[in-house]
């Protein structure tokens, strides 16, 4: 134990390593070894039972190929078809051989060889019997050929299908046993490698923990003894006597330790006394502890020669001297760069409060001072920032009133009470000032408010001097010519407004106001051209309206008198288009039962050719069925082959496959019933084609008789159409005349009545005319020139004159009011 102990921990850990991984490669041999067993069990499963049964399925499934093609060639009249089901038959001879030579290869027991031999001897059998029908098929001796097919062959197939199914089941018999044993074997591998891989994992762990151990617990202590040194404890020694890495590692701390206490330490003490004039020398040239407290002690005494020297510069008033604290590193630089701070301190005060004085005397305010300060350096601060505040107050006042004044609010003023001494005496002189200016101003401002409300009796009554008399008096001349203007504006609206417009030009004012005499002067000429223009206008309306009076009156009549004649003519058109009317209704009516009884022989007749044409397809139809039979045959045929297939592959699946085998016998069943009910099919179509050829005759007798019925029906409802064609135009004629007549009636009563309407509208639009000439009279115009029309208007008031000068009203009466006659012809309906 001593020797393994004393190797060193890169052996330790091969020699672990090595016992495990040997220990790996016994567990994964035995795996190798009993997965190979597996996969050569599971191989030899697949060769010798699984994959015969797949030999068997193709040599069924070619036997039954060859049935199929023996029945096609039977069927078939084509020589061609023929000939390929030969050629089918031949390659599946050829398929059968080699699944049989390959079966033959895969078999280890004697049953099985004795149902192959059998099997061999069927399909040997078979053979002559099918070559035998095919002769017979050569020969069109396919009944001779049906029966030997149907019998001897098909009892031979019989034997082939049975023995198939036999080994079949024997294979899966085998394939059964054989997987029990695999699996019995796999279960006795997996047991095996259980046991060994438990053994490996205890015996692993054993040697982890012995070895860990060897390693660990040396370890530990010397974790342990360098924790107690980080906590200054220098007693604790480990004394090991082992040769490995730690045992080494043990030896070199109880060494270490003991420099520690002797060197270190006590030249340290002296340190922490004061006293650095101990000399230290080095033991090697990687002696770094040595060289360490060497450089502390040469550090220290430079320090304490530099601070010495700052102190004695300090006290001579040399305060821009400082240390350098570049020559020294960690908390010793922190102590020169702290002292030079404490210089810094009682400089900075005294050179700010210099700086912001000298700023201040020449007009250039700073901020205030934001830097913190203690004792008596604070109230100098204090003091410097309060003089700050007072001088920027006096300057923001003096901005406000400023910008006050230039935006035009001469009532703000500064607030002296902020300020105090000879600053607070400045702000009120400052207000003073503004307060002076501010008067003159207010006393114009009111006064041009006055103005701008249209009040020009308000002067300015201050006595005020300089520039701002000069302002007073100008307003004062402003309001005054105002006052001019608005007089003689006054003065011409008040004589227009009374009707007067005979004026003359207006006062011609100055400048801008010179528009508004010019303005004056255009309207009065505006409304002096526009009444006498309306004036004339209104004598002009009064005469045309009088003139369509009168003409309207004579229309009203003649039209009265047409309005009367036309309601004669419309009573006797009426009668006469009654008449007519009941011709054409009961030509009509004839009309109609003519094509009804048309209509319902061409019916009967239509019928009776779809009842032909349903017959005709009732024969091709059977036809057809013929065909579908016979593919049903072929499907049943197919049928019975599929489920053979399904036979063997339940066979194949064991006991699982029970159902789907009992399923594959019964649809065998049903593919022979479906082949015995096509046979009973094809004979019921054939009594429906003779007892369909017997109705088709009959029917085409039938319709022979319905197109003679027909053809007298349409000649008789043709002449019918034709009188009732007749009645309908005489009918829709007279019907045109009395409507236009009806337009004619209602076009004179229309006249009749917008004369009336025209006469009262006239009759109010002279009134309304003389009216406006009456209100267009109260006005004085400048001149008369219309005076011709006023002179016309008094001759049209007369009706003599009227009528003797101007007799073109009644001249229109009189031709409208003449009976004319009204040709009822076709060119005369537009008219109306």
């Amino acid at each position: 134990m001593n020797f393994f102990e004393n190797l060193k921990i890169r052996s330790k850990i091969i020699l672990s390593f090595s016992l495990i991984v040997i220990l790996t490669g016994v567990i994964g041999s035995i795996g190798i070894i009993n997965i190979h067993r597996i996969n050569v069990l599971g191989t030899e499963l697949y060769e010798v039972n699984t994959e015969p049964i797949v030999l068997l399925n193709i040599v069924q499934v070619n036997i039954q190929k060859n049935r199929v093609a023996l029945r096609n060639m039977i069927i078939d009249n084509d020589i061609n078809k023929k000939k390929e089901s030969k050629n089918i038959i031949t390659q599946n001879d050829k398929e059968i051989e080699k699944a049989m030579e390959e079966f033959k290869s895969t078999i280890k027991a004697q049953n099985v060889t004795d149902q192959y031999s059998k099997l061999k001897i069927s399909i040997d059998e078979y053979t002559p019997v099918r070559d035998k029908v095919t002769d017979l098929m050569d020969q069109n001796r396919n009944d001779e050929a049906i029966s030997l097919m149907e019998g001897e062959g098909s009892k031979i197939a019989k034997t082939i299908d049975d023995t198939i199914s036999e080994l079949v089941l024997l294979k899966e018999s085998q394939a059964s046993d054989k997987s029990e044993a695999n699996s019995q074997t796999a279960d006795s591998a997996i047991i095996s490698m259980l046991a060994i891989i438990f053994i490996g994992i205890i015996l692993s762990i054993v040697l982890v923990l012995i070895i860990s151990g060897m390693i660990s617990r040396p370890i530990q202590r010397v974790v342990s003894m360098i924790q107690e040194m980080g906590k200054g404890h220098l007693g604790e020694r480990l004394n090991m006597k082992t040769k490995d890495e730690v045992g080494q590692m043990a030896n070199a701390m109880d060494a270490f330790a003991n420099d520690l206490q002797i060197s270190v330490i006590e030249v340290m003490n002296k340190i922490s006394e004061g006293d650095v004039s101990v000399n230290i020398s080095l033991k090697d040239e990687k002696d770094e502890i040595s060289p360490a407290l060497k450089k502390t002690v040469e550090t220290i005494r430079e320090l304490n020669k530099g601070i010495n020297k700052l102190i004695k510069e300090t006290t001579e008033g040399k305060l821009d001297v400082r240390g350098n604290g570049d020559l020294y590193s960690g908390e010793w630089r922190e102590i020169v760069v702290g002292i030079n701070g404490l210089i810094d301190a009682l400089v900075a005060p005294i050179n700010i409060t210099a700086e912001y004085i000298d700023r201040i005397s020449k007009g250039d305010i700073p901020e205030k001072i934001t830097d913190t300060y203690k004792g008596d350096f604070n109230e100098i601060k204090n003091n410097l920032n309060n003089c700050i505040d007072n001088i920027k107050a006096l300057v923001i006042d003096a901005n406000i009133l400023s910008k006050a004044a230039a935006e035009g609010r001469l009532d703000t003023r500064a607030d002296i009470t902020k300020h105090n001494g000879d600053f607070k005496k400045i702000v009120g002189g400052i207000n003073e000032l503004i307060e002076a200016m501010v008067i003159p101003i207010q006393e114009v401002t009111s006064v041009m408010s006055q103005i701008s409300r249209g009040n020009l009796e308000v002067p300015i009554n201050g006595e005020y001097k300089g520039e701002f008399g000069v302002l007073a008096n100008a307003v004062n001349n402003t309001e005054e010519y105002l006052k001019d203007v608005v007089g003689e504006i006054s003065e011409i609206i008040g004589e227009i407004s009374q009707g007067n417009l005979v004026l003359e030009n207006v006062k011609e004012f100055n400048g801008n106001f010179k528009s508004i005499s010019t303005s004056l002067n255009t309207i009065i000429t505006s409304l002096n051209s526009v009444l006498s223009d309306i004036n004339a206008a209104s004598d002009q309306v009064y005469t045309g309206a009088n003139q369509v009076s009168y003409g309207s009156q004579g229309l009203s009549q003649g039209a009265t008198e047409q309005a009367s004649a036309i309601e004669e003519l419309t009573s006797s058109i009426t009668e006469v288009a009654a008449q007519t009317r009941e011709n054409a209704t009961n030509a009509n009516e004839a009309k109609n039962l003519a094509l009804n009884v048309k209509e319902n022989a061409e019916g009967g007749n239509n019928h009776m050719n779809q009842m032909l044409k349903s017959m005709s397809e009732i024969n091709e139809s059977s036809d057809n069925i013929s065909k579908i039979i016979k593919v049903i045959d072929e499907i049943a045929f197919q049928t019975n082959i599929l489920a053979l297939n399904a036979a063997v592959e339940a066979a194949r699946a064991g006991q699982h496959g029970k159902g789907f085998a009992v399923v594959a016998e019964e649809v065998r069943n049903l593919a022979a019933r479906s082949a015995n009910a096509a046979k009973e099919t094809t004979d019921l179509i054939e009594g429906s084609i003779k007892k369909a050829e017997k109705g088709t005759e009959i029917a085409n007798n039938t319709a022979k008789a319905l197109d003679e019925i027909v053809d007298g029906v349409s000649k008789a409802a043709k002449l019918v159409a034709e009188i009732a064609a007749s009645s309908d135009e005489q009918a829709t004629g007279i019907s045109q005349i009395n409507l236009g007549i009806e337009q004619v009636s209602q076009v004179v009563q229309t006249n009749s009545a917008t004369a009336e309407e025209s006469a009262a509208t006239s009759k109010e639009l002279s009134t309304q005319a003389e009216l406006l000439k009456g209100m267009v009279s109260n006005f004085k115009l400048k001149n008369n020139k219309n005076m011709k029309l006023n002179n016309e208007s008094e001759n049209y008031k007369n009706r003599q004159y009227y009528t003797n000068e101007n007799n073109i009203s009644f001249k229109e009466v009189a031709a409208t009011s003449s009976k004319l006659k009204i040709a009822l012809s076709d060119t005369e309906f537009d008219k109306y």
